[in-house]
């Protein structure tokens, strides 16, 4: 069931983060919908975005919605999350819960081969954490912890950050 992000929640979540790791990291949205991450992520200063949806669906109401607000430079990729590429940039993950947990543990898998294979440092805001136990198993250190109702938790955790 797709479930938009809630926008005090995400910039609850982002305010966590030191000013300079938003100027400076890519923001990567996985699972991002109908966009609404992207573009919190665009308001609070991420220069460079980039979003990951399998839906093709959500995907042309994602680059509809960017169209509309004028927002430019967002990429967004339509793919199936275990195949998906990444850039060798520091990162800001942010996923809202998007997979069951075999999916997730996929995922997670292929970030951290590439977090360690670039020697990059990423961040991971992680709301409605269902399967945050596995983050730690792939090399991940919880940093922030904010628990009320499902759809208002996150975490965030760190690798390769100093």
């Amino acid at each position: 069931m797709y479930m938009g992000v809630v926008e005090s929640v995400f910039l609850s979540a982002c305010g966590e983060l030191p000013d300079e790791i938003i100027k400076t990291y890519e923001f990567v949205d996985i699972g991002s919908g109908k966009g609404r991450g992207l573009i919190l992520a665009h308001e609070c200063g991420f220069s460079t975005i980039t979003g990951y949806e399998h839906s093709v669906y959500l995907n042309r109401i994602a680059r509809d919605n960017l169209r509309r607000l004028n927002i430019e430079g967002v990429t967004i990729h339509e793919c199936d999350i275990r195949m998906a590429s990444y850039t060798a940039n520091n990162k800001v993950i942010f996923a809202y819960n998007p997979f069951n947990e075999a999916l997730f543990r996929c995922f997670l898998l292929g970030l951290a081969t590439h977090i360690i294979n670039n020697a990059i440092g990423a961040y991971f805001i992680y709301v409605n954490p269902l399967h945050e136990d596995m983050l730690a198993s792939f090399g991940f250190s919880k940093i922030v912890e904010h628990r009320s109702d499902s759809n208002c938790s996150y975490v965030i955790y760190g690798i390769n950050i100093s």
